[in-house]
């Protein structure tokens, strides 16, 4: 007898066929239907059509070595009955039921198959799409407590977190043969026992060193629940069956780390490691560190990266999965909340630990052991443990080759056999490609030094350093880290390629010149798709106080990029066509905004109102309509001023609470307060939207505005200047002018007023205030003719405007200005 199909029998258990047909009593071929996974020791499982002595159909048949009888473990055939029979309620819905098994040499033949019908329309959970894979974690994760753990029980006594993760992790921890160890020190250059790692400019305990630690506080001691895990819980040893059911039932397979009296929790925490490394395995670090970022118990949302587009989804993923164990504790455990929170966390590390030891390729191992770092942080901020919080950076080994070429004594006599090939090419298979941003991605790569001297690299890697702090600011950015350019760099990588694999819109690239006396830093904004300069520059400075000069060349260069980019964004929106999203619907609705006409300013308004029906949950899109409504307000284009105001208000205020971090939802909401006269309130809004990006000439103009509102001219002007020097092109240059030459007039310095307001003029965005303020300048400097030219020109643009309707336009100024102001206007001829 043989089997047949393309798959054939697997040659490493072919000596079991003749036993298999012999003692199963099989009749006829068994029909190999297509392979469900490769286990990490060597497993594989497969979906056949069989005859036996017992039973006929479709069934499970795993392949799989003995535990060696040293380790005195029950084989997976014991397992699984023990689990079976715990349970028959659960077990009969959502366990495999074995129906042969064959021991022989070390190697063992596992037969089963559901009870209910449905096998041949199985598949494993990781190869469902988004709706049933949901819909079944939802249920996995409530049954797996409510159902299979029914009995559940508290362990007697008080346990230790050391305790905890000794009883998941057993052998991993131990130093000999180390295996865990030796991928800590060996391949990732880490000490096994220093307390504390540095990772994207932030502290994590090392989870390791945390595992031996014996000077913990007593009071971190919980009473830990204990029940049934499966102990291999991943997407492909869940079946779904999903023919003809809205909802599916699933089925646990692969039974061989079944454990009757373990510590809960271990099982949501593995599925959870084992889908993100399924999913992301091969991200690069920042993208990794910025969904652990967003995962975390304590988010603060640190990370300037942020989700990309698919991570969205994949977070939701886990964060159900999360839910359904909280719920569990909510409705089984309140009383012990935190003794719950604290198991779960650690939990998550124990399986962030486990996954670290796996013979997985380094990157994956290097993100689980991070994964770890992370959940044992929330755990210490949870029970305010204190732990240093200064240690070495931990760096990505720089290949997925190096652990082969790395492997020690230790690693060859680890407590499992090696996988087989297979393993690698499965485990390659479900990683997933690099997903788009939702964001724009920028990359600063390493400025060159071209000095030639040894002692300039420092300055110029604290260029990068300032440049990628600076960048990290423009809230609607991503920045990759650092860690990443450099990862790549270092792997002699050129720009195209290294923008591709970090799936970059945009590079920064450039060039460092250094002498006593000057230094010369040459920049270069890039886009990928094109390959095309966008912008380009030249700054040269004094070397006096080397840090402010890497600040000031860094915040230079930075305040040209948000400009040019918000620009180029805006260009690429408009001529966009066939499919748009709605980033693309308010970049185009800016642009029309930015070209400063009734029609456009109307046409900017139609495509936000039409954006925010699509999407009413977009920040932007609010924040930008309640700029268009504030437009209006100023040019006294509206018929009922209050109502406009309240929309005004409205939108900045959804803006801000739907995103917290974006500097221009709080630079709207400050405009929006001027316009109440609520200027201390401005004033703090402002200032914020300057913090979450201090590179944002829009902030640094509101702040101005809001200053200059309140009476404070003298502050206004600094802002002014910023916000001048950060954005030195473009139609909204000519507004910050103005900005700038209406608060020189008010601190009586008419000569720079006049300058910067003719500049001004030179741009139709200004149109009539700009001649307003140069004829209003030019009444304090006594040219009366030339002022009252002004005006007359200003009324063929806009005959309707009175001196009544200037005072509507700049109501939310002191008392003392606005009088001012319109008194030179009406010498000036401006009608009442």
């Amino acid at each position: 007898m043989h089997a047949i199909d393309d798959l054939g029998w697997p040659e490493a258990y072919i000596e079991l066929l003749p036993l298999i047909t012999d003692r199963w009593l099989v009749k006829d071929e068994i029909y190999f239907h297509r392979q469900l996974s490769a286990g990490k020791s060597g497993a594989l499982v497969y979906i056949v059509d069989i005859t036996c002595d017992t039973f006929s159909g479709q069934a499970i048949l795993k392949f799989d070595a003995l535990p060696d009888p040293e380790w005195n473990e029950k084989a997976e055939n014991q397992r699984h009955l023990e689990a079976f029979e715990a349970v028959p309620a659960f077990g009969s819905k959502h366990l495999a039921r074995v129906v042969h098994s064959l021991e022989h040499e070390g190697k063992i033949a596992i037969l089963s198959t559901v009870v209910a019908q449905g096998l041949e329309y199985s598949l494993p959970w990781n190869d469902c799409g988004y709706e049933p894979a949901l819909n079944v974690l939802e249920r996995l994760s409530r049954s797996l407590l409510d159902d299979w753990n029914i009995d559940y029980e508290m362990a007697p006594g008080l346990h230790s977190p050391q305790d905890l993760l000794a009883g998941w992790l057993a052998y991993r921890l131990d130093p000999e043969p180390g295996r865990l160890h030796h991928f800590l020190l060996d391949v990732c250059g880490h000490d096994p026992h220093e307390r504390c790692l540095m990772f994207e400019g932030h502290w994590y305990p090392n989870p390791l060193a945390f595992a031996f630690e014996k000077n913990l506080p007593g009071r971190l001691s919980v009473r830990a629940a204990k029940g049934r895990v499966h102990g291999d819980l991943h997407g492909y040893n869940v079946l779904v069956r999903s023919h003809q059911s809205r909802d599916p039932d699933y089925f646990l397979i692969d039974l061989a780390m079944y454990e009757d009296k373990q510590f809960l929790f271990y099982d949501h925490a593995y599925f959870e490691m084992a889908y993100l490394l399924a999913r992301r395995g091969n991200c690069i670090p920042a993208q990794w560190d910025a969904i652990l970022d967003d995962l975390g118990l304590f988010h603060s949302k640190h990370h300037t990266l942020g989700l990309w587009q698919d991570d969205v989804g994949l977070v939701e993923f886990v964060r159900t999965l999360r839910r359904g164990a909280m719920s569990w504790v909510e409705r089984h455990e309140s009383h012990r909340l935190s003794f719950m929170e604290s198991q779960y966390l650690l939990a998550r590390v124990a399986v962030g630990l486990n996954f670290a030891h796996k013979n997985l390729n380094v990157g994956a191992r290097s993100h689980a052991f991070l994964y770890a770092a992370h959940n044992l942080k929330d755990y210490m901020t949870l029970n305010n443990v204190e732990w240093p919080r200064h240690g070495p950076v931990f760096r990505f080994p720089a290949t997925r080759g190096a652990m082969s070429d790395s492997q020690s004594k230790a690693e060859t006599l680890a407590p499992r056999t090696e996988p087989p090939p297979e393993k690698d090419r499965l485990f390659d298979q479900m990683i997933t490609q690099l997903p788009a941003p939702q964001k724009p991605v920028i990359a600063v790569l390493p400025f060159d030094c071209l000095s030639g001297q040894s002692d300039t690299n420092g300055f110029v890697a604290g260029i990068n350093h300032e440049l990628v702090t600076e960048l990290a600011k423009v809230d609607w950015l991503s920045v990759v880290s650092p860690t990443s350019t450099q990862f790549l760099k270092d792997a002699s990588l050129v720009g195209e390629e290294i923008a591709q694999r970090l799936g970059a819109h945009y590079l920064v690239e450039g060039s460092v010149r250094y002498d006593d006396q000057r230094v010369r830093v040459t920049a270069h904004l890039v886009d990928t798709s094109t390959g095309h300069d966008l912008w380009a520059d030249r700054l040269d400075h004094k070397t006096e106080d080397v840090f402010s000069l890497q600040e000031e060349i860094a915040s230079a260069v930075v305040g040209h990029i948000d400009w040019e980019l918000r620009f180029d964004l805006r260009e690429q929106a408009r001529l966009k066509r066939g499919e748009v999203n709605v980033w693309d619907r308010v970049q185009k609705a800016l642009w029309h905004l930015f070209k400063f006409t009734d029609e456009d300013t109307q046409k900017a308004k139609d495509i936000l109102t039409r954006t925010i029906d699509i999407a009413p949950d977009y920040a932007l899109a609010h924040a930008v309509i309640a700029n268009a409504e504030l437009r209006k307000l100023f040019f006294v284009q509206v018929d009922d001023r209050e109502e406009a105001k309240e929309r005004a208000l409205y939108h900045a205020e959804r803006a801000v609470a739907l995103d917290e971090q974006s500097s221009f939802a709080h630079a709207s909401l400050a405009r929006a307060y001027t316009q109440f006269n609520k200027h201390d309130t401005a004033i703090a809004e402002a200032q914020l939207a300057v913090s979450l990006n201090p590179s944002a000439a829009n902030a640094h103009l509101v702040l101005g505005y809001a200053h200059l509102a309140n009476g404070q001219a003298k502050l206004a002007l600094s802002h002014f200047e910023t916000a001048t020097r950060f954005g030195p092109s473009g139609p909204y240059f000519k507004v910050k002018l103005l900005a700038k030459a209406f608060c020189l007039y008010v601190l009586d310095s008419f000569g720079q007023a006049e300058s910067c307001a003719r500049t001004a003029l030179e741009g139709k965005s200004v149109d009539p205030f700009g001649r307003y303020v140069l004829a209003a300048i030019l009444i304090r400097q006594k040219a009366i003719g030339a002022a009252r030219r002004m005006i007359r020109q200003s009324q063929e643009k806009r005959p309707d405007m009175t001196c009544s309707r200037v005072r509507l336009a700049f109501e939310n100024l002191q008392q003392r200005d606005i009088d001012r102001f319109v008194e030179d206007l009406r010498e000036a001829g401006l009608p009442d």
